[in-house]
């Protein structure tokens, strides 16, 4: 930070960096959350849809696995795991300003660690390329769209 800040002046300046980062993960998760519903809307109106209207779709069962597990593999490596660090990145911002106010204000009892990391520091803290699994909202999303596209594989009638 520039030295021609007083100390106020520098913590107002982290409290509002680490509020601009925590609300970019919000509008983030919320856009996450809108296109994950909007997917499994769609995979239940596609297993609902083909049951009520005898829907036939002409694709061998083995074709059917093999797309799921295609589109499983696009959606947990073209959209979480790039959601997730991104997410990442802004929950460490967030808490890194909010230390870096914490000492500039020498508050000594307030001991939160660094974790203002970059990309490389969490994946290794992270299990590396697939560190987002060990996310619990990634699980679980990842979860329902597998369980959804495996169902719509099984019950979507095939000619």
């Amino acid at each position: 930070m520039s030295s021609n800040l007083n100390d106020s002046d520098k913590i107002d300046a982290c409290i509002k960096l680490a509020q601009f980062s925590a609300g970019r993960h919000d509008a983030r998760r919320n856009e996450e959350w809108k296109l994950n519903f909007s997917l499994w809307g769609f995979l239940l109106g596609t297993i609902v849809a083909s049951r009520q209207y005898d829907i036939q779709v002409p694709v061998s069962f083995g074709l059917r696995v093999m797309i799921a597990t295609v589109i499983v593999l696009v959606y947990a490596f073209y959209w979480q795991r790039p959601l997730w660090v991104a997410n990442e990145r802004d929950k460490r911002r967030v808490f890194f300003f909010r230390t870096e106010a914490a000492r500039i204000m020498d508050v000594q009892r307030y001991n939160v660690p660094n974790r203002y990391q970059t990309l490389n520091d969490i994946e290794k803290e992270n299990f590396g390329f697939f560190g987002f699994l060990r996310d619990w909202s990634m699980r679980v999303q990842l979860c329902i769209t597998i369980a959804l596209l495996y169902t719509a594989s099984w019950l979507v009638k095939f000619a």
